[in-house]
């Protein structure tokens, strides 16, 4: 017998009707076959049936998998695949009644502390909110408080910590009975309590990275009039999607994401019939490809900046009319309320907003006189706003984007010409630096970083509406075009998150 030489064989001699037999095992033939079978499933290769669970009347998750491998797995499906039921020709087999977030099922609470160590640890555990994988556990533990208190403190080196907001810590620290008589559980989490509301720098690691397709969504933009476009671009395939379009149509809205819904927040609608600055904010499901109106700002807020801190939006500056803000807002989400904060230095419209560890950055903008160079930071436990290191070029209209411990201000109007020059912002130092610029000049553009790079969409050079689309690596400080949009626009909202639910959308409007 030939043996692969990558292949660890173990030959077992035993003798059977006075015969010698050999026996021939391959030491980790299973666990390689799963494990090529996990990454054919992942990447939706062989795939035969699709389990839709759904979990109320509206959504529904869908997931790809083999037969075989369910049914040799679970006696449930080798029934449902092997007996002549309905499922057996069925390609979508919906399941009734369970929630897709496993920790809610039995088998879950029937894991070992070594499993669910492991199970939580994978960067690509699928959560919309690291405060599950910490309820899962402290669920875990409680299942079986007497034997499994002495593992919490293990899981909670598991759980990334540094994801949870000050808020959800401090709360746990004071009601949740399994820490109570852990010392050792509670100093952890108060330290990390500490880093957080210190701005202390996190590990880029501490991030979940689901093998979930995440896409770049861009809604709205300006093309002699405000659009209703939301479409969505795949970096992996170059390939574009058109979904759902806004109910108003809308230019210089913002973008962003939390629990993988995207928001759309203020701008304007710029018609023939006339002008409206918009104060709505509006959720886009991509499990549904579905809008949802949310509570309105307290002021239309066009040219807007946003960033998300705990979990809340904040919508910093922008106008209306002639009236130039310095005001900020922020949004709960789970209370689908607005709250006022600290207004900011400075009034700007057309301000770059980024967070960097839990602090709040405006960069440039126009405030109804200049174009201004200058930055500030808000610091949420104080509710204030504090002066940063000025840009070395004035900007309104700018890009800017975080990524790592830095963020980067693009482009944007100097009150001349459009730019295409980049800045560097370092929080460690408060200072600015250029880096390589972009190849087209482009204010009103969208920016978000996806998978350790930037990307540009759109904007205006001073005679065209751009489409091209442009990334920015920073390990090469080199700028590539990689695409273009369907067509050109500025003033577009911009964030990623997962891909949209491919039953919710005809193939046909893929660009």
């Amino acid at each position: 017998m030939y043996l692969a030489t990558e292949c660890k064989a173990q030959v077992t001699p035993s003798s059977k009707n006075g015969h010698r037999v050999f026996s021939y095992t391959l030491e980790n033939h299973t666990a390689q076959a799963f494990s090529i079978m996990n990454e054919l499933r992942q990447d939706k290769q062989l795939c035969d049936v699709t389990l839709r669970v759904k979990y109320n009347d509206l959504d529904a998750v869908d997931f790809m998998a083999h037969k075989i491998v369910l049914a040799s797995s679970s006696p449930v499906f080798r029934a449902m695949f092997t007996n002549g039921l309905k499922e057996c020709g069925m390609e979508v087999v919906p399941i009734e009644g369970i929630h897709p977030k496993v920790a809610k099922q039995e088998e879950f609470f029937n894991l070992t502390h070594c499993q669910l160590v492991t199970l939580i640890s994978r960067d690509e555990l699928n959560v919309r909110c690291e405060s599950e994988v910490f309820h899962a556990c402290i669920d875990w533990v409680k299942y079986d408080s007497e034997n499994r208190r002495p593992f919490v403190h293990a899981l909670l080196r598991a759980v990334r910590c540094h994801s949870l907001t000050p808020h959800f810590l401090q709360m746990q620290l004071q009601k949740c009975e399994i820490l109570m008589s852990d010392t050792q559980s509670k100093d952890y989490l108060s330290q990390i309590f500490q880093d957080l509301t210190l701005h202390k720098p996190t590990k880029v690691l501490s991030c979940r990275t689901p093998r979930v397709p995440q896409l770049i969504y861009t809604a709205g933009g300006y093309y002699r009039q405000s659009l209703s476009y939301l479409e969505a671009y795949n970096p992996c395939d170059g390939t574009w999607i058109r979904l759902k379009d806004l109910q108003v149509p809308r230019s210089g809205l913002a973008g962003c994401v939390i629990g993988g819904l995207f928001y759309a927040v203020g701008g304007r609608n710029n018609a023939p019939d006339g002008n409206m600055d918009s104060n709505a904010l509006d959720c886009y499901n991509p499990m549904n490809n579905q809008w949802s109106p949310c509570s309105s700002m307290s002021v239309p807020r066009n040219r807007i900046g946003v960033g998300v801190i705990d979990g809340m939006i904040y919508a910093v500056g922008g106008s209306h009319g002639c009236i130039h803000h310095n005001s900020v807002e922020r949004y709960d989400p789970e209370k689908d309320e607005w709250q006022l904060v600290a207004q900011m230095l400075r009034r700007r419209i057309g301000v770059g907003v980024a967070v960097i560890n839990r602090l709040l950055y405006a960069v440039g903008g126009f405030d109804g006189t200049c174009r201004l160079n200058s930055s500030e930071c808000y610091y949420p436990e104080k509710d204030e706003w504090k002066p940063i290191a000025s840009m070395n070029s004035v900007r309104s209209g700018a890009g800017v984007c975080a990524l790592e411990n830095c963020f980067y201000a693009m482009g944007g109007y100097d009150g001349t010409n459009q730019l295409n020059t980049v800045e560097r912002y370092n929080v460690e130092t408060d200072s600015w630096t250029y880096v390589a610029p972009m190849i087209h000049r482009r204010s009103a553009l969208g920016v978000t970083a996806y998978q350790g790079k930037i990307y540009v969409l759109g904007g205006y050079d001073g005679d065209t509406f751009l489409d091209s689309v442009e990334c920015y690596d920073p390990a090469t400080d080199c700028w590539t075009e990689v695409t273009k949009m369907t067509s050109g626009r500025s003033g577009v909202g911009v964030a990623v998150t997962m891909e949209p639910c491919r039953k919710q959308f005809n193939p046909c409007d893929k660009c």
